[in-house]
């Protein structure tokens, strides 16, 4: 079963979120209604998808910066030459 559906049969009644209103007003053919609860969707969404973007490109620079050079490495990484 699709998440929306569930989400319209298990709701509380006189209770709508914005993906099921847009659900409601596009099943009746009002796009230009629709429109800005979907556009709010998609903005709202956005934040927490560029946040995570940010912090994983940051850890992956971190890591692709290279290895460390023999002194700054840790003891226990570093190579022993005998």
């Amino acid at each position: 079963m699709k998440e929306l559906p569930a989400t319209l049969l298990l709701r509380p009644f006189n209770f709508d979120t914005l993906s099921t209103q847009v659900f409601t007003l596009v099943s009746l053919y009002r796009y230009e209604e629709a429109g800005l609860s979907a556009l709010t969707i998609v903005v709202v969404s956005l934040a927490p998808v560029l946040l995570l973007h940010g912090i994983i490109a940051g850890s992956r620079r971190a890591v692709s910066s290279g290895p460390l050079p023999a002194s700054e490495a840790p003891a226990e990484l570093a190579l022993r030459i005998s």
